[in-house]
């Protein structure tokens, strides 16, 4: 973060760093540009890779003429960097969260689904039994019929 102080005509007068005194500050972009941008674009900017300086600005009046103005530079790299730091445990919420939901409904669809699953396993053990039967009944019938059909 810097701050200057300049002339009309964009010469540095005073600055929080006192060798650039006396020379011309390079055009920097607006602060009040990002304001207006959309999130994405305002994330755009802050997470650019070689990061840049925006600044305030504020015109020194005297009546209605403007004789200097005051310039404060934020880095987006300063942004970025709060940015992360009110960010980032917001995200470690959300993905423990996301976890231990994730495994909460797993164990609530185990206990809902045990009733349906001892049911099928019973259904399964009733269509086994039912289909053995018929045989059963056949070789009974059978040997009844060859008995009947010796004794005679």
């Amino acid at each position: 973060m810097d701050a200057v102080v300049l002339d009309p005509s964009g010469v540095i007068v005073a600055a929080s760093d006192p060798s650039r005194e006396g020379q011309r500050l390079s055009p920097r972009g607006d602060l009040a540009t990002l304001e207006r941008a959309s999130a994405w674009g305002q994330l755009s900017v802050l997470y650019s890779r070689e990061g840049q300086t925006l600044e305030v600005r504020q015109p020194m009046l005297l009546g209605e003429k403007e004789f200097g103005s005051i310039r404060i530079g934020i880095s987006t790299l300063l942004m970025r960097q709060e940015l992360n730091a009110a960010l980032l445990p917001a995200f470690y919420t959300a993905i423990a969260a996301l976890c231990v939901s994730v495994i909460v409904a797993g164990l609530l669809a185990r206990l809902l689904l045990r009733p349906f699953t001892s049911s099928a396993a019973a259904s399964r053990g009733s269509a086994r039994a039912s289909s053995a039967s018929p045989s059963i009944c056949r070789r009974v019938t059978s040997s009844a019929s060859s008995a009947r059909s010796s004794t005679r």
